[in-house]
């Protein structure tokens, strides 16, 4: 009681009326009767006892019953003095606020957390609903644990590429603090954990877990809703999706996927696949096929050779980042070998055409307006 006295919060003004000095006893009574050893036979203290002998931050209903809980679990040399109580409120506060240390997780009696899974451990508290699911030490505990326990299964599953469409579970997502993850998102959420590029090292946290997540959300999002941003550089490479390295292929990759059904990019080898014929038109070398599925229409295998020759001549960073732009680009050399084709088979060419913009369009340098 007299430890009460000396902290910085009880002055002259809070101890000047024998009622206010009751009030006092009876704060740092209802915590010593707490932790009496026996688990829940005492009734827990109030927020009026906490805050008598001057332990603040005690302050919605939740962090009430969450630090009584611990209280009732602790000796009463535990608790006997105000900076004891103070420490184990602040923890509980940091729980609240989904940042506690793994000192203060340990310090307010939860098992199991290391400074490797700290991290998603703060996630899962984070998301955690205060009210119904940390007003208790088990219900915390439960958080931590089943954080951790999900953790593990989605490194593993990362790890051995052993993941299927419904494992790992909404519920492990969840458990973990994963935002985003719905039933119709998971089969592809998890078809990333099979990639070869995402290992358990890509998995280990919370937060790169969230960020394979919000991978495929966007790809998703940006298949579905055609005002939906174009995924990131970033977002690709998180589901293990290579070779999207440019700002030109960004932009011309969402271009594409924007145009297509969600069923068209649900898998990393599908959005792959769109990389690969993304990268080979930069390149100048797309296939038909590649092309094809990026929704070029006019390539056929007697004009592809030219369209390449087209494309090899283009600019990437002004005629090839829209879909509309590369079509443009096709369409004007298909147009262009038809009309030198077509004049040199009825000998009808002029001193002006096929002209010289025709002939920049098939890719072919040299001419001018001069020659």
């Amino acid at each position: 009681v007299n430890d009460a006295l000396n902290d910085a919060d009880v002055t002259g003004a809070q101890a000047d009326t024998a009622p206010k000095v009751q009030a006092i006893v009876d704060g740092f009574n209802a915590i010593l009767a707490n932790a009496d050893g026996t688990v829940n036979n005492a009734t827990n203290p109030t927020q009026a006892n906490y805050s008598a002998i001057g332990v603040s931050g005690v302050d919605t209903v939740q962090e009430v019953t969450l630090l009584g809980d611990v209280i009732d679990g602790k000796a009463a040399g535990d608790v006997d003095t105000v900076s004891k109580v103070q420490t184990l409120a602040d923890a509980v506060q940091a729980v609240m606020n989904g940042n506690p240390t793994e000192a203060q997780l340990v310090a307010l009696g939860v098992t199991g957390v290391s400074s490797a899974n700290l991290s998603s451990v703060q996630a899962a508290l984070a998301a955690a609903v205060d009210a119904t699911e940390l007003n208790t030490l088990a219900g915390l505990q439960a958080v931590v644990t089943e954080a951790i326990n999900a953790l593990a299964a989605i490194e593993a599953a990362a790890q051995n590429n052993n993941a299927t469409a419904t494992t790992p579970s909404l519920a492990q997502y969840d458990a973990l603090g994963v935002i985003g993850v719905t039933a119709q998102n998971l089969a592809s959420v998890n078809d990333a954990l099979n990639d070869a590029d995402i290992t358990g090292a890509q998995a280990d946290t919370a937060a790169k877990v969230q960020a394979i997540a919000d991978g495929f959300i966007a790809i998703l999002a940006n298949a579905t809703d055609a005002s939906a941003a174009n995924p990131t550089q970033s977002n690709y490479a998180a589901i293990g999706v290579n070779g999207v390295d440019t700002a030109q292929e960004v932009s011309l990759l969402g271009d594409v996927i924007d145009g297509k059904a969600p069923a068209d990019v649900d898998s990393v080898s599908k959005v792959q696949t769109l990389a690969d014929a993304v990268q080979a038109v930069m390149n100048g070398n797309p296939t038909e096929a590649q092309l094809a599925a990026l929704g070029i229409t006019g390539v056929t295998s007697a004009n592809l050779s030219s369209v390449q020759a087209a494309l090899a001549a283009a600019v990437d960073a002004t005629e090839l980042t829209s879909l509309t732009g590369l079509q443009t680009v096709v369409t004007a050399a298909v147009n262009a070998l038809a009309a030198i084709e077509t004049a040199a088979q009825g000998n009808t060419a002029t001193a002006t055409t096929p002209s010289a913009a025709q002939y920049d369009a098939l890719g072919v340098t040299g001419v001018t307006e001069d020659n």
